[in-house]
This record gives C-alpha cells, sequence and structure tokens, in this order.
C-alpha cells in the first residue's frame, strides 16, 4: 500500500510538471535564439540584451569593456540567421522616391544625381516608394564629401550605379540574384548581383583578421558573413567616454572575427556611424546608437534590412519590456507589453491578459497593469509572464541589486543658472547601467564661494541638481552617498553662471594685423601633386622650401607637451614634413615668422597653393559681423583627385590657447554666400587622453557643427545664405579637463 500511494503521488507530481510545461511553452514563440557575443583582445562581456525584429533576425545591444572597467564600449549587433524573413536592400537619395515604380527607376539610375541624406530618410523614402517594412538601417560606404559619391560599388534592384569612383577599388557586400548573401572583392564579376554596398577594406579574411594598425579610437560599423550564411552587422559608438570610448579598426577586426564571421568589411565610421531599427510589435524605425556629432549625419549610400513577411495584425505573443535591466532595490517596476503577430507586425493585445511573477518570493505584481512591487529588501531576478486564458505568451526578466559602482562623469561641471542637471552621475551594479530612484541617495551641497550660502547654490529635486540664481559665478562642491552603503560616495564641482569666452576673434594682436600662411609655401610643387608622397624618394619634398625671415630655430620634434618633449635645431629654407610634433613642423616655423594661422589642403588636393587664407575687413569688401576683421576662406575643389575626402583645414600657429573651466559649447559665426554647396564645417580642441597603449598625449576631438535651418530643424551642412552661427556640444570634454593638461588649442592642430 505505502509503495502504490508513493506511485499516485509521483504520477500525480509528474502530471504537474508536464502540464507547467505545456502552458509554458508558447513563449518560446516570441523570441529568436542568438549565441551569446564572445569578447576579443582584452575586453569583457557586461551585457547583452536581445530583440526579435522578425522572425529570425535578432538586435543585440552589447556593452564591452577592459577587466579594469575604464573602457567602456556601447555595441549594436544585428544577426540575420539562415532562411529569415528578410533581405538587404541598398540605398542612395534620389533612388526610391514616391511614386516611383521598378521601371522608372531603372530609367533614372544611369542619371542618379549625387546626394547626401540621412540614413533613416532613406528608410522612410524607400517605405514611400515601395511599401517595404524597413526593420533595420546603416549607413554605408566612404563618400567624397564634396560631390557625396561613394567611392566603391552601388547596385540597387540590380541597377548598377557604379563599380568605383574612378580611383578606388573596394570590396563589396551584395544580395545575390538567388537571395543570397556574399562578400566579393572588386573587379569579381556582379551581373548576378541584386543590390550591393562597398566598404573600404576587408576586417575579416577566409577567417582571418585584416590587421590596421590605427590606435585611434572611434565609431565604427561593420558587415559579415559566417560559414553557414548568417549575417553579422555590428556598429559601436565612440568619442563618448564614459559611455563608450569607441574601438580600433584591429579590435574590430579582432571582435567580428570571434563572432564567427569569415569575411567581414568596414563601412564608413566616425559620425557617420548610424543604426536604426524597429523591434517586434513596433511601427517606428528608431535610432539606437548615438552619433558622435549629436545628430544624425547626412551619408551617401545606406544598407536598408527589410523584411519579407506578410504581417496580418493578429495576435499571436506579446513583447514585453524592461529587458534586462536592473533596479536599485525596493524599486517598483512596471512591466508593460505589446502585441506582436506570428510575423513581428503589430497586433493588438486580447482584452483578457492577467500579470503573473514566475516566483512569488520576489514580489507581488498587480495581475491588471503590471506593476511589480518587490518583497522588502528583495534582491535577484523578476521575471514576468503575460498571460491570455491562462497560456503564457510572453515572458521578460529584469533583476534588482545594490549598486556597485558609483561615480560623476568628469570632475566638474558647468551650468547656467536655473539649470537642471544630474550632474553626470553614473551609478552601476557589475559593471551594467541601474535604474536609481529618489531615496536612494543622500545628497550634500557646499558652497565654496564667499558670501554664498550653501542654499543659494542651489537644491536637490529628487536626483536632480537645480542650480540657484545670481549675478555672478558660483561654485560649489555637490557629494553623493548611496543611502544602502555609506562607503559608496563621489563628489563633483560644480560652477554656475560663467559666461562665454571668446577664444579667437580675428583681431589685431598688440596693434598687428594678423596673418595668414600657406603649407605648400614649404613644400615641392611635385610633392604636393603626388599626394604628399613622402615615402616616394621619386618624390622627395626638395623644392625650394619656405624661407621667411628667420634664418634658424629650435623647434619642437616630438613629445611637445609631454615630460620628454625632443627639439632640434633647423635653419631655412624649411622643407615640411607636417604640422607639429614632427622632424620639420610647419606651426612651429610659422610662428617663428609672426603668422597666427595657415591653410593645409589635404593630400587629396593636388593644386600647388591651392585656396587662399587671410583677414579681411568691410573696408576691403570683406564680411565683418563683429569688430573690423573677420577671416575668410576662399576654397578652390578643382585639383581634387576623387582619391580620399577632402578637406581645407585651417590651423593655428599662435601661442597655444588654454581653455579653462568646462565648457559645454564651442561656436562661431559663419557667413556663406548664396550657392554655397553643403559642405560641413568642423571644430577642433585637443584634450588630455591616451591611446590605444595608454600613452598620454594631447589628441584631437573634431566636432561637426550644427545650427538651426529656415525650417527650424538642426542641420550639419551650410544650407544657408549670410551669417549663421554654428556650434556643437563638447561637455563630453569634461571628462579631459585638468589643471595640469588643460583643454586647448595647440600651435599645428587644426581649427576649423
Amino acid at each position: 500500500m505505502k509503495a502504490t500511494r508513493f506511485a499516485n503521488r509521483a504520477w500525480a507530481f509528474v502530471l504537474a510538471v508536464l502540464m507547467t510545461l505545456t502552458l509554458i511553452a508558447p513563449q518560446a514563440l516570441a523570441a529568436n535564439t542568438v549565441d551569446p557575443v564572445k569578447p576579443a583582445g582584452n575586453k569583457i562581456v557586461v551585457s547583452q540584451t536581445d530583440y526579435t525584429l522578425v522572425d529570425g533576425v535578432t538586435e543585440s545591444d552589447i556593452f564591452l569593456n577592459t577587466k579594469e572597467g575604464n573602457a567602456q564600449i556601447a555595441g549594436f549587433m544585428t544577426t540575420i540567421a539562415p532562411g529569415a524573413k528578410a533581405t538587404f536592400k541598398a540605398s542612395y537619395n534620389g533612388y526610391y522616391t514616391e511614386g516611383s515604380t521598378p521601371a522608372s527607376r531603372k530609367e533614372n539610375a544611369a542619371n542618379l544625381a549625387w546626394s547626401m541624406e540621412r540614413t533613416t530618410q532613406q528608410a522612410a523614402n524607400y517605405v514611400k516608394a515601395t511599401g517595404g517594412n524597413v526593420i533595420m538601417a546603416t549607413n554605408g560606404d566612404f563618400y567624397n564629401m564634396q560631390t557625396a559619391q561613394p567611392l566603391g560599388y552601388l547596385i540597387m534592384e540590380g541597377n548598377l550605379i557604379q563599380k568605383n569612383n574612378g580611383v578606388a577599388n573596394e570590396p563589396y557586400f551584395a544580395v545575390l540574384k538567388d537571395g543570397t548573401f556574399a562578400i566579393r572583392d572588386a573587379g569579381v564579376d556582379c551581373s548576378d548581383v541584386e543590390e550591393a554596398v562597398s566598404g573600404p577594406f576587408y576586417l575579416v579574411r577566409n577567417g582571418q583578421p585584416q590587421y590596421n594598425g590605427s590606435n585611434d579610437l572611434i565609431p565604427v560599423n561593420s558587415i559579415g558573413i559566417k560559414a553557414d550564411g548568417t549575417v553579422v552587422t555590428f556598429m559601436a559608438d565612440g568619442r563618448q567616454r564614459p559611455y563608450s570610448v569607441g574601438m580600433t579598426i584591429d579590435e574590430l577586426a579582432e571582435f567580428m572575427a570571434a563572432q564567427g564571421v569569415v569575411n567581414a568589411i568596414y563601412l564608413d565610421g566616425g559620425g557617420s556611424t548610424t543604426m536604426a531599427s524597429k523591434r517586434e510589435g513596433t511601427t517606428e524605425l528608431k535610432i539606437r546608437n548615438r552619433p558622435s556629432d549629436g545628430v544624425e549625419r547626412t551619408v551617401s549610400s545606406a544598407l536598408l534590412l527589410v523584411s519579407t513577411a506578410e504581417s496580418d495584425g493578429v495576435f499571436d505573443h506579446a513583447s514585453l519590456s524592461p529587458n534586462n535591466t536592473i533596479y536599485t532595490p525596493n524599486s517598483q517596476i512596471q512591466f508593460s507589453a505589446i502585441g506582436v503577430d506570428k510575423n513581428g507586425g503589430e497586433a493588438p493585445l486580447p482584452e483578457n491578459v492577467t500579470w503573473t511573477v514566475a516566483d512569488t518570493k520576489s514580489g507581488t505584481i498587480d495581475a491588471n497593469n503590471g506593476l511589480f512591487t518587490p518583497a522588502k529588501n528583495y534582491k535577484g531576478d523578476v521575471t514576468a509572464r503575460l498571460l491570455v486564458d491562462g497560456v503564457v505568451k510572453g515572458t521578460t526578466t529584469a533583476k534588482i541589486a545594490d549598486i556597485t559602482d558609483l561615480y560623476f562623469g568628469s570632475s566638474s561641471v558647468s551650468l547656467d543658472f536655473g539649470a537642471t542637471s544630474d550632474l553626470g552621475l553614473v551609478a552601476k551594479c557589475d559593471g551594467m547601467d541601474i535604474v536609481y530612484k529618489a531615496g536612494d541617495f543622500d545628497w550634500t551641497i557646499q558652497s565654496k564661494t564667499e558670501g554664498v550660502s550653501d542654499k543659494d547654490i542651489g537644491h536637490m529635486d529628487g536626483n536632480t541638481f537645480v542650480s540657484g540664481t545670481g549675478s555672478g559665478t558660483m561654485n560649489a562642491a555637490v557629494t553623493v552617498t548611496y543611502a544602502n552603503d555609506h562607503a559608496k560616495t563621489a563628489e563633483v564641482g560644480v560652477e554656475i553662471g560663467k559666461m562665454p569666452v571668446t577664444l579667437m576673434d580675428f583681431e589685431p594682436i598688440n596693434g598687428q594685423r594678423q596673418t595668414c600662411a600657406h603649407y605648400h609655401w614649404g613644400c615641392s610643387e611635385a610633392y604636393v601633386q603626388s599626394g604628399y608622397n613622402a615615402w616616394d624618394p621619386n618624390v622627395p619634398n626638395d623644392g625650394p622650401g619656405y624661407t621667411g625671415n628667420v634664418p634658424s630655430i629650435t623647434a619642437f620634434t616630438s613629445g611637445t607637451y609631454t615630460d620628454n618633449p625632443q627639439t632640434a635645431e633647423l635653419s631655412a629654407p624649411y622643407h615640411f614634413t607636417g604640422n607639429y610634433d614632427t622632424a620639420v613642423p610647419a606651426s612651429d616655423i610659422f610662428r617663428a615668422n609672426g603668422y597666427t594661422y595657415y591653410l593645409w589642403p589635404n593630400k587629396s588636393l593636388m593644386d600647388y597653393n591651392c585656396g587662399n587664407l587671410k583677414m579681411t575687413t568691410a573696408a576691403e569688401g570683406g564680411q565683418v559681423r563683429f569688430g573690423e576683421y573677420a577671416m575668410e576662406l576662399d576654397y578652390d575643389y578643382a585639383s581634387f583627385n576623387q582619391a580620399s575626402n577632402s578637406n581645407f583645414y585651417i590651423r593655428y600657429s599662435g601661442d597655444r590657447i588654454k581653455i579653462e573651466g568646462y565648457p559645454t559649447e564651442i561656436g562661431v559665426w559663419i557667413y556663406a554666400p548664396e550657392n554655397t554647396p553643403g559642405y560641413a564645417v568642423y571644430a577642433d580642441i585637443v584634450c588630455w587622453s591616451p591611446n590605444k597603449e595608454g600613452v598620454y598625449d594631447y589628441r584631437t576631438k573634431n566636432y561637426r557643427l550644427s545650427h538651426k535651418n529656415a525650417d527650424g530643424k538642426v542641420s550639419d551642412v551650410i544650407d544657408w545664405s549670410g551669417w549663421m552661427y554654428c556650434s556643437a556640444d563638447v561637455s563630453n570634454l569634461w571628462q579631459y579637463q585638468s589643471e595640469e593638461h588643460p583643454l586647448s588649442i595647440i600651435p599645428g592642430q587644426g581649427v576649423f
């Protein structure tokens, strides 16, 4: 009898398990499964959060870091499995237009005008023209910044736009006419190609990383293919410490190889790097990364991932959020759900839905609205489920944990009177961002300005600092302490009400008009026309050189601002080898000869002494907004060789300018005559920062300037005539500011 009773109980137990499995099984329909991201080099994977776009296509938002936790990288990967209900479309502005047809697009392809447009707008144009469903979009090939022409292959709907720009020979990613994907060398027959976009070089070839050797940490972008046909796109944000420092090209190559791609090519990086996606059950294509320019840049070609599935709008499962998010102890979590049809499209949620939690020990959840209240002091996973008629149709997991790291993103912040700010507070749990709430921290504000009380400095509204009002600059120290662990504390300096500072005004210095030189003065004509091929013994820089008024100088040849600067005695005539920290530095020589600025055309411009830079006055017919003088740049791109992007740099050769405090913005007034092309303007600042090997020196940060155009929209190209104030947010430089090595404009640096 005992044996019989035991058997009955065992059978009842098995039935209960089977019933539970039957109820939960439908949740498997709600998500794709992708492999865990594999780290490469000295990086570790901090977190990976996956989102289904459609069946077989998964977006993974990834955070990498070093073991020391001092170089976070935010990355965005899209995995397209074999048989996925999606394919790629190449895109270029002006090709997909509203009302166009495949026949009209084929007819117009031969006369496609070169122009630029944002990646997301190119996606919107595709949707208007075709009615297709773009679920992911990213920028494509390198391009000529003067003409907007991509450098390599561009094929759309089987229409060959070009194989190259007449100079470049780039590999390309292709969608073949049989629907498969390939990465091919330049010159490989493309008659079987339906869609193609190039990239400048291979990152991975036959499974082996292809090393570039650059130590620059930048925003990067790429696409690769695994042996089984899986396509992987990956991009990483950069130039935004502590959020994301970026990657070197070599690090990207190693990372892509670690994911198992056999071949991969680089796509345009830097400020062009853009990734947008439409997650299942949603209707909007949203930018997921943070473009380093602060706004989405207009680009040349783009790659659009288009769903081939037909949405029927009938509810199949639910997509829940938050997903893989960490909260501080005793935080309520508001879970939410959206309906998804069987092909990832939007679908209304049924009315008879209820919420449950997998482990009731974690807390309780409102069955109707999904608001979770944790058990007191509970720490651990919180798994929420959405049920329809008792069947699980969606699941997600969040976590409750303590803060392990608490700090500010920079040692000080600068605010206007009456401004609000989180002061750059960073709270993490084992390397992952954590959602904190009011009451998690104790705050103290201590005035550092004589005659100004702590109260007048400002106050905290929850975890938001509200600066006070006044008539002069105020300084304070603000301290935060984690309420659950007083050992975790951090302090930040706050500067309030600092007025704008003019760094350059182009007015005479000590009564002397500022003058401008030209880099080509110290070059031979053959050297310039070769594209500065200093490594080619057939084109040495042996022309007359630059003599000037100073027969000899002591010049810094390397490590100018380090503890071990190197100098050399140089004599005229001078044959330039570079701008600064080089054997014959143009900036040192021009400064010794009384020049404050000089024009440096990059090596894509072949005409000797092309372009001109000068100070001008209204009396001389120049355009002047303030004071008596303005700087005038006359550019000339007639000798552009099509080999790379082309730029005129206005370089500084005066005394070093140290930037005090914590600037929030850099800006300049620019006059553009009518019909000026849509060029971009950049401003540069140097900051004391490390390279990949951890060696510190002054390194240049480039900022693309933007403005509000006539339509009230933010624009980062010249689309006006007359005067316009253009600016860029530089608050991400605060982390580099120090008394010993302040932010600066140094001789030889490109100012604009």
